[in-house]
């Protein structure tokens, strides 16, 4: 009997062919629980596999399930990842921008960026946020825009 944490197992390896046999063939549900509290559209957005995010939304996964012990949502790991892809993707399918975590953090508060700087920002904080790493900040400004 194929479970959960199968499927979790073949979306972190990255088997589209796996995860699509796993849902399709055996009916392992696209929203269980694995035994960790991770979900597969979680895990899919948190390693960046936008091929098995995109088949996980056609599944009808639900796009603002989050992570069972800290209530992160699958939008919040691909912030914080600067992933921005896969920001619009869940974006599109209904994705909650303005879902909090347990402690109370949203998307915006992931993606690592601030949209309206405080007071006590000074110009140039993205950069100095990503310590001069080009790709970096350019990957999150474009999260950011994806999330506004």
């Amino acid at each position: 009997m194929n479970t959960p944490d199968d499927l979790i197992l073949g979306v972190a390896v990255n088997s589209i062919d796996i995860v699509r046999h796993l849902i399709e063939t055996e009916g392992v549900n696209v929203d269980a629980y694995s035994g960790r509290g991770h979900t597969a559209l979680c895990v899919a957005c948190a390693y960046g596999h936008t091929e098995i995010v995109n088949f996980l939304l056609k599944q009808r996964a639900d796009v603002n399930k989050p992570l069972q012990n800290t209530k992160t949502s699958p939008l919040q790991i691909a912030a914080s990842n600067g992933l921005a892809e896969i920001v619009t993707l869940l974006r599109d399918s209904g994705a909650d921008l303005r879902a909090r975590d347990k402690g109370g953090l949203s998307a915006l508060d992931y993606s690592g960026i601030s949209p309206q700087p405080s007071s006590s920002d000074e110009p140039g904080q993205i950069e100095r946020l990503d310590e001069g790493d080009e790709r970096l900040v350019t990957m999150r400004r474009q999260c950011l825009r994806a999330l506004s």
